[in-house]
């Protein structure tokens, strides 16, 4: 056998041996998910969080956000029943959910910046507030991952889709990974400078 052939044999031999203990090697993990965030995974916040909000808001501006909580990478989601964000496995052994939420009646023109929550949990006391009006955000036995956010301003200016409504996607919220026996709940929270707030809430069961 020629030593060219010896080394093909090799290659193959050292390869079937990795599939065959499932240990595949990944050469390619991808980007960092903090590189593909649109803050890069920073969130200083306000150094006065009061200042967050306006002086004074139109007579008219009043009543609830209507917010609806999804995921995405690159676009927006809307969660179906059941479903959740997909759980990223990093090449470091941590876990990853891109998260995003959209607000249908927002006034960026009086309030250009929103404060975000996200929540994600699971276990005993994981369900949505009783009050239908409630903006809270729930405490689960077991919390997967949370953060929260302050998006809009100069450089950081809200995305909109097609239809004008704010749009975002593409959050990264780390999270441990979720138990496949106990149902969990995904949370945003979404508050305006006009003190204007709005929840969704999303039963997640199919992980």
């Amino acid at each position: 056998m020629s030593p060219t052939s010896k080394t093909t044999a090799g290659t193959l031999l050292a390869a079937f041996a990795m599939v065959s203990t499932g240990t595949i090697c990944n050469p390619d993990p991808g980007p960092d998910p903090c590189e593909l965030d649109r803050l890069g995974c920073e969130d200083p916040g306000p150094s006065d969080p009061a200042g967050f909000y306006l002086e004074s808001c139109p007579a008219e501006l009043e009543g609830a956000l209507e917010v609806v909580a999804g995921s995405g990478e690159i676009a927006f989601e809307p969660f179906t029943e059941g479903a959740g964000p997909i759980v990223h496995f990093g090449p470091q052994g941590g876990q990853h959910v891109f998260m995003g939420f959209r607000v249908d009646n927002a006034r960026v023109d009086v309030s250009p910046r929103l404060r975000v929550s996200f929540y994600l949990g699971q276990g005993e006391g994981c369900a949505p507030p009783s009050d239908p009006a409630s903006t809270a955000i729930p405490t689960c036995a077991v919390t997967l991952g949370k953060r929260d956010v302050v998006l809009g301003g100069s450089g950081f200016e809200l995305r909109h889709n097609a239809e004008g409504q704010v749009e975002e996607y593409g959050l990264v919220v780390f999270v441990d990974v979720p138990s496949s026996e106990l149902a969990g709940l995904v949370a945003v929270s979404v508050e305006d400078q006009c003190r204007r707030k709005g929840a969704a809430y999303q039963a997640w069961t199919r992980y």
